[in-house]
């Protein structure tokens, strides 16, 4: 019993501990030009997403992203270019 205690609690430290950084891109379907602007200012932003280990997800039932930090959340509408992203991601974030 005390084993499964113990285990429990080491879970629970190492799941709190972690930083859940998520980006959801939702894709305009009915917006041809605001889709191609999601699309680009997220490839042009990937590898700075990967450094701060921000894990994306594409969805397509609304139009912009959905930045995601542990229990925060922020819903930009609409596409942007990749400099305005980054801004948002880095003050959403708290990145340097």
């Amino acid at each position: 019993m005390k084993i499964l205690v113990m285990l429990s609690v080491i879970v629970l430290i190492t799941t709190s501990c972690t930083e859940t950084k998520r980006i959801i891109v939702h894709s305009c379907s009915n917006n041809i030009e605001a889709n191609a602007d999601i699309l680009r200012s997220l490839e042009l932003n990937t590898n700075d997403l990967k450094e701060n280990n921000i894990e994306i997800k594409m969805d397509n039932e609304k139009c912009g992203y959905t930045l995601i930090y542990n229990n925060k959340e922020k819903f930009i509408e609409g596409g942007m270019t990749d400099i305005d992203l980054m801004l948002e991601i880095k003050s959403f974030y708290k990145l340097k």
